[in-house]
């Protein structure tokens, strides 16, 4: 039912996702972000975060991986290319055209 949806995504620079602490109290101590925690990303999102919603499906082909960080993802014109042929050649075989049913 929805339109054929593609996700341009980055992994190659670590993203802060939160700081390691013993407990609530040692929150407010100066040396509270010392221990950083960093997971999968594009340098400001977390590439899990970056999938489309539940109940949502990337088109064939449409899930591109990119080793760009996130100000010079949509600057990757082969990864923006190959996302936008996917959706492209959804819609011309019907993704998101049909009609609704109750």
């Amino acid at each position: 039912r929805s339109p054929p949806a593609a996700v341009l995504y980055g992994k190659s620079v670590p993203t802060l996702y939160g700081a390691r602490v013993s407990s609530r109290e040692a929150i407010k101590h100066q040396d509270a972000y010392d221990d950083l925690a960093f997971a999968a990303g594009d340098g400001v999102c977390l590439a899990s975060a970056a999938m489309l919603p539940a109940g949502y499906r990337v088109i064939r082909n449409g899930l591109v991986k990119s080793d760009r960080g996130h100000v010079g993802l949509l600057g990757d014109l082969e990864g923006v290319g190959q996302c936008l042929r996917a959706v492209i050649r959804g819609r011309k075989e019907g993704v998101g055209l049909g009609s609704l049913q109750k």
